[in-house]
């Protein structure tokens, strides 16, 4: 097992990564273990935590892009993300916007900070992951009409993971 993570480790040094949930899938890794592999100067990653204090933000961010990946399915929702309350042990989404639903509050395991390249670009996202190891979602900061990431969700990025993982 240990030249698989060296391959994926190189791979993902040399930026010939792409998503990490189809590498993980395709080197038999779950996707937490293929984030971990990232160099250490693309990602932070904090198991256990607060979700809630990682959640309180997003909303402040405008508009982002939420990915959702499961069995195939990859859901891609441009939307602000919504306020929560939690009852019943959960986060309940609500709000006006694209994206509602239900989070188990002890659905986390971990939350990563990445800042790698994608498609040959900075990309940065904040990628929840359950108790499996398996990314729940993904919020990445959107882009403008030139293609450049916009710079107050830049600041709130650089923001979250200085005061959540420094």
């Amino acid at each position: 097992m240990s030249d698989i993570r060296e391959t994926v480790r190189t791979l993902l040094a040399e930026g010939r990564g792409g998503v990490l949930e189809w590498v993980a899938r395709d080197h038999g890794l779950k996707t937490l273990e293929v984030a971990k592999l990232l160099p250490d100067e693309t990602r932070v990653i904090a198991e256990g935590g607060d979700t809630a204090s990682v959640l309180d933000d997003r909303h402040t961010w405008g508009e982002v892009f939420l990915i959702i990946q499961s069995r195939g399915l990859v859901a891609e929702i441009v939307t602000e993300f919504p306020t929560y309350t939690i009852a019943r042990d959960h986060f309940n989404f609500k709000g006006d916007t694209a994206f509602s639903g239900h989070l188990h509050v002890d659905a986390i395991q971990a939350v990563a900070c990445l800042d790698r390249p994608f498609a040959n670009r900075r990309s940065l996202s904040v990628v929840f992951f359950d108790r499996e190891g398996e990314s729940i979602f993904n919020v990445i900061v959107r882009r403008d009409a030139k293609r450049n990431l916009l710079s107050h969700q830049v600041e709130k990025f650089e923001a979250l993971r200085s005061r959540l993982f420094s």
